[in-house]
């Protein structure tokens, strides 16, 4: 994989893109070309460009580099070089650039590299000899550039997947794919396949697929967050919203469902939490489920609580769980969260960006 890096060395701002010209099966040499960016004026001062390779897990140290000179400049106000390089064992080999001036020689700049870099795996070095090896903790998110085979966290140190996406909608007509290229689900139907519902609002998923095409939508509820945090011992989530709702309600009749799904409809995740687990509370429309980890593996799907407090026609609700599950919710950058207590009573937030960094996801408006 390629990847364009940038960074503040001592002396100079040094850049660098990987672009392979040529990368063998064999351990023999290999070249590629590298181009980096110097800042504004350090053309003028530097007297040469030095460019280093090592291989994935292992330093540069104190070696010669495999490439000195001073290229000339291009239209564009970058340099470049092809360099000669002996492919690492591992597949991945990691290049920086240094500048030269007044006989002493800068830093080296971020890393660019040649290779499929493993993403379970932190590998870096700010110096030739100061670097970082070190597997990322288990159940971190990772990803694998591919689509149809699910999100991805990391175990023992490769990043594996979660099993085939889910790409199955609400629609019993139609025929769901995923298309591997398109990076997305497909869903076709012949005619008459209950176009009406054709929609991601899950609150119509029963209906439509019952062909019943004239079920009001989903009552709108916002969620002031829904968080994943990513971890050793699986995914939690804590979800906190307010909705409106007219008509009475009462989940230890009802139950409850928490249904996660995905921009194109499909379910993403799902727990369902039945009428004798949900409990009232002493303050009228008070409404609670709780249970230990290892409970709520059994009896809800990972929700490990559900808090839900009425005050005329406004209600809040608290979503608190820890499942494996998860881990496809998690992924999504856009997802659509609903909750059912009946056919009539069935909210949802649909669309809900959100923003993955490391292990934790974060979806809000």
């Amino acid at each position: 994989m390629l990847s364009p890096v940038g960074a503040t060395a001592p002396l100079v701002l040094v850049g660098a893109l990987l672009l392979p010209l040529i990368t063998p099966r064999i351990a023999a040499a290999a070249a590629a070309r590298l181009r980096w960016l110097p800042p504004s004026g350090a053309a003028d001062t530097v007297t040469g460009y030095r460019v280093y390779a090592r291989s994935a897990g292992t330093a540069y140290g104190a070696g010669a580099p495999i490439w000195s000179g001073n290229p000339a400049r291009g239209g564009d106000g970058t340099l470049s070089a092809i360099v000669s390089y002996a492919p690492a064992p591992s597949g991945t080999n990691y290049f920086a650039v240094t500048a030269l001036r007044d006989g002493e020689e800068s830093g080296i700049s971020q890393e660019g590299f040649v290779g499929a870099a493993n993403p379970c795996r932190v590998d870096t070095c700010v110096t030739k000899t100061s670097c970082s090896f070190a597997a990322l903790p288990d159940g971190s998110a990772c990803d694998d550039e591919l689509f149809c085979n699910g999100a991805e966290i990391c175990r023992n140190g490769a990043c594996v997947s979660s099993g085939p996406r889910n790409c199955a909608d609400a629609f019993a007509c139609t025929v769901d794919a995923c298309d591997e290229a398109a990076d997305r689900c497909t869903h076709t139907g012949p005619p008459g396949c209950c176009v009406a519902c054709d929609t991601t609002d899950p609150c119509l998923a029963d209906a439509c697929a019952a062909g019943d095409c004239t079920a009001p939508a989903g009552i709108p509820m916002q969620f002031s967050v829904v968080k994943f945090q990513t971890g050793a011992q699986g995914v939690k989530l804590v979800a906190k919203g307010r909705f409106r709702l007219s008509g009475p309600l009462d989940p230890a009749t009802t139950g409850a469902t928490v249904e996660m799904r995905t921009a194109d409809g499909a379910l993403a995740y799902a727990s369902t939490i039945s009428p004798e687990l949900m409990r009232a509370g002493a303050a009228k429309g008070r409404y609670r489920y709780a249970a230990s980890r290892a409970a709520a593996a059994f009896w809800s799907h990972g929700i490990e609580r559900l808090d839900i407090r009425m005050k005329g026609d406004r209600g809040l609700v608290t979503i608190m769980g820890s499942s494996d599950d998860l881990a496809a919710a998690a992924a999504e950058s856009t997802l659509t969260v609903a909750l059912r207590f009946s056919a009539a009573q069935c909210l949802r937030d649909m669309d809900v960006p959100c923003r993955q960094k490391n292990s934790l996801s974060i979806c809000r408006r």
